[in-house]
C-alpha cells in the first residue's frame, strides 16, 4: 500500500461510501418533506369543484415523483453505507446508523405502496 494513501485513511475516520449515504439520507427527508410541501400547497385547490380534478391529477404526480425521488434516495444510501460499512476495518455506530435509516425510509416506503395499492 502506498504510504501516502495509508496516512490518509488513518486521518480520515469516514469512508467516502458513507459520506454519500448520509447525503443520499438526507435527501431522502429533503424528497419526503418536498411531498408534505406539494400536499399543503394543493390542500385548498382540491377543496374547489373547479379545479378539482387538475389539482387530483397534479397532487398525484407530485407526490408519485417525490415518493420515487425518496425511494431511489434511500435505497442508493443503503447500498453506499453497506459498502462503505464493508470496506472499513471498525465501521462506527454512525455507518451503521446511515446503512438503518436509508434502509428503514426504503422498508417504509415499500410497505406503505403495497399497503395502498391493495385497496
Amino acid at each position: 500500500m502506498h504510504p501516502h494513501r495509508r496516512l490518509a485513511e488513518e486521518l480520515s475516520p469516514y469512508s467516502g461510501w458513507i459520506v454519500a449515504a448520509w447525503i443520499f439520507f438526507n435527501l431522502a427527508v429533503l424528497a419526503v418533506l418536498a411531498i408534505g410541501a406539494w400536499w399543503l400547497a394543493l390542500r385548498h385547490a382540491l377543496a374547489d369543484p373547479h379545479v378539482s380534478p387538475a389539482a387530483g391529477l397534479f397532487g398525484f404526480v407530485g407526490t408519485g415523483i417525490g415518493w420515487m425521488a425518496a425511494l431511489t434516495f434511500a435505497s442508493l444510501g443503503t447500498v453506499c453505507g453497506l459498502i462503505g460499512a464493508s470496506c472499513l476495518a471498525r465501521p462506527t455506530k454512525s455507518d451503521w446508523t446511515a446503512v438503518v435509516l436509508n434502509g428503514a425510509v426504503v422498508a417504509v416506503s415499500l410497505l406503505l405502496l403495497f399497503a395502498l395499492s391493495s385497496r
